[in-house]
C-alpha cells in the first residue's frame, strides 16, 4: 500500500494525484480527502499516473466533505491512460462542486487507445449530497473508452442533486451498461439551457452492442433546457444511433417543468425500452410538460416505452429552488400522489419529501418565461 501526499502541479490540472512514482507493478495507492476547498485553477482535481506502462495499479479516493468551486474548466476529473490502471473514486457525502466554466465531474479513460478504467461511487445522504450546480457544461459526464472492459462504471448513484447546468446534468458518453446503473434519490433540474432545445437533465449517447440496464428510483427531473417559451428539452432521451439494446427502467419519478418538456425522448437507436413504473407526467396546473409527453423517433427501430401506474395530476411542489436547493424543494404537496408509489412506497414524491394536503405552491424561483 502506497501513501501519497496532495500536492500542486504544473498541468493542466492544479491540484494532482500522481501514482507513477510509485512505480511497482500491482502497487496500490489509496488517498483520504475530507475537509478541502478547491478553488479558480484550471482543472480542480484530478488523478493521472506519470509512467509509460504500469500494471494492474489501482487508485481508490475517497473524497468528502469538501467543495470544488469557480474552475476554469472542470472540477473533478478521473482520467486514466495506463494498461491496467484503474481509479476507484468515493465521491460523497457532503461534495459540493458549483460554478466550473466546463464539467462537474468528468470519467474517462484518458483515450481511443487506452485500458486504464475509472469506477464512480456518488455517495450522498439525504443530509449530506452530493451537489454539482451551475457548471457552464456537463455537471456529470463519463467518455471516452477504448472497449467495453475500460468504460467508466458507476457502481452507486445515491442523493445526488444535478441542477442548472449549461448542457446536460448527466452524460452517458461512453460508459459500461453491461454492469448495469442504478441512480437513486436524486435531483435533476434546470439542466440544458446552455444549448436549448438541445440540451436536457440526463442523456445516453453511448456506443453499446450488448444488452445493457439502467434504473431510476424515486428521482425528481424538473425543467430541462427552456431558456425561452418557444424552446423544447428533454429530461432523459438516447440519441445516439450506435447506443442499442438497452432497457431503463424508472420508479416512482416525477417529470414535471413546462410546456417544452418532454419526459423521454428517444431520438435515436435500436431495440431500446424504457419502462415507465408508478411514474408522474405532469399533465396540468403550472408544471405541466407536453400533452404527450413521450416521443420515438423514425430513427429509434424496434424502441418501445412501457407504462403502468402513470400519475398526471399536478404534484403542487412546495418549493421549486435549485440554486441553492433548500429543505423543501420538490416536496410534493398534492393529494393526488398519495397511495400512488409502487410496492414499498406507497406515495409518490421523486426525489422530494410527501407533504399531502393540497399545499398551495409558492412562486417559483424561476419565475415566468
Amino acid at each position: 500500500m502506497s501513501k501519497k501526499t496532495l500536492g500542486r502541479e504544473t498541468g493542466s490540472n492544479r491540484y494532482a494525484i500522481t501514482s507513477g512514482v510509485d512505480g511497482a507493478i500491482g502497487a496500490n495507492l489509496v488517498v483520504n480527502i475530507s475537509g478541502c476547498t478547491f478553488a479558480n485553477p484550471v482543472n480542480g482535481l484530478g488523478v493521472t499516473n506519470a509512467v509509460g506502462t504500469v500494471n494492474s495499479q489501482q487508485v481508490v479516493v475517497n473524497f468528502s466533505n469538501s467543495t470544488i468551486t469557480g474552475m476554469g474548466q472542470h472540477g473533478l476529473v478521473a482520467s486514466t491512460a495506463v494498461t491496467g490502471f484503474q481509479t476507484f473514486w468515493n465521491i460523497g457525502p457532503n461534495v459540493t462542486i458549483t460554478g466550473n466554466s466546463a464539467r462537474g465531474i468528468t470519467a474517462t479513460s484518458g483515450g481511443a487507445s487506452s485500458t486504464g478504467q475509472n469506477i464512480l461511487a456518488l455517495n450522498g445522504t439525504q443530509a449530506q449530497p452530493v451537489t454539482v450546480v451551475n457548471c457552464g457544461n456537463r455537471g456529470i459526464r463519463t467518455e471516452l473508452a477504448n472497449a467495453t472492459a475500460t468504460a467508466p462504471r458507476i457502481t452507486n448513484f445515491d442523493e445526488v442533486i444535478v441542477t442548472d447546468c449549461g448542457v446536460y446534468g448527466l452524460e452517458f458518453n461512453e460508459f459500461d451498461f453491461q454492469f448495469g446503473v442504478t441512480v437513486d434519490d436524486s435531483l435533476f433540474a434546470r439542466n440544458g439551457s446552455a444549448i436549448a432545445p438541445l440540451g436536457g437533465n440526463v442523456t445516453v449517447r453511448d456506443t453499446n452492442t450488448a444488452a445493457g440496464t439502467g434504473a431510476f428510483n424515486r428521482c425528481t427531473f424538473y425543467r430541462a433546457g427552456r431558456t425561452t417559451a418557444t424552446d423544447a428539452s428533454d429530461h432523459f432521451s438516447i440519441g445516439f444511433s450506435a447506443s442499442d439494446l438497452l432497457t431503463f427502467t424508472f420508479t416512482d419519478c416525477i417529470f414535471a417543468g413546462d410546456t417544452g418538456d418532454l419526459a423521454i425522448h428517444l431520438v435515436d437507436g435500436q431495440t431500446n425500452t424504457i419502462n415507465l413504473n408508478n411514474c408522474a407526467l405532469v399533465a396540468s396546473g403550472p408544471d405541466a410538460i407536453r400533452p404527450t409527453p413521450t416521443l420515438i423517433e423514425a430513427a429509434a427501430t424496434g424502441c418501445v416505452i412501457n407504462e403502468t401506474g402513470t400519475v398526471t395530476a399536478n404534484p403542487i411542489f412546495i418549493s421549486t429552488g435549485t440554486n441553492p436547493v433548500n429543505a423543501s424543494s420538490f416536496d410534493v404537496g398534492a393529494n393526488a400522489y398519495a397511495g400512488a408509489g409502487s410496492v414499498g412506497q406507497p406515495n409518490l414524491s421523486g426525489w422530494g419529501d410527501y407533504i399531502g394536503g393540497d399545499v398551495p405552491v409558492e412562486l417559483s424561483t424561476f419565475g415566468a418565461l
